[in-house]
């Protein structure tokens, strides 16, 4: 398929009922190709009597996310076929590689490291500092109020 289908066309095709026959494969290579990964999930998802063809494109859109490190793809590929251990855990070193940390927060909760989750939560801000040990009391904050004077007129 040399040209990807426009918006309209890609809801019918990959979505709906289409008026034409389908090649479901050869739409999914053209919109991994293109680097569009979930649409070429979508058209996996509708390959019929082709699992080696259906298994290839997933694989090659599986080991393209492992280098993006892109989470959401992967996460998506999970829930159809079970990634392992070491392919999380590539996808969690290519995201932290490359400044997706978002990303690698969620890599990390999906491996169970709660240590490093613990420092990307603070790295982003979702998790307050706790204070050192050593300081046994809390410091108080005192607010003074001033007085404001209206203008003289």
């Amino acid at each position: 398929m040399s040209k990807l289908p426009d918006a309209i066309t890609r809801r019918e095709v990959v979505y709906g009922r289409p008026k034409r026959p389908v090649d479901y494969l050869a739409l999914g290579k053209a919109y991994h190709e293109a680097g569009r990964p979930t649409d070429a999930l979508d058209a996996a998802l509708r390959i019929e009597g082709d699992q080696a063809g259906h298994d290839a494109l997933v694989a090659a859109v599986r080991d393209s996310a492992l280098e993006r490190g892109d989470f959401f793809v992967l996460n998506r590929i999970h829930a159809k076929s079970p990634l392992s251990e070491a392919q999380w855990q590539q996808g969690f070193e290519k995201a932290k590689a490359t400044g997706k940390t978002r990303f690698a927060l969620r890599f990390a909760k999906q491996l169970g490291d709660s240590a490093e989750v613990e420092r990307l939560e603070l790295e982003l801000g979702l998790r307050v500092p706790e204070a050192p040990a050593e300081v046994g009391q809390v410091a108080s904050l005192s607010v003074q109020a001033t007085k404001v004077e209206a203008p003289k007129a």
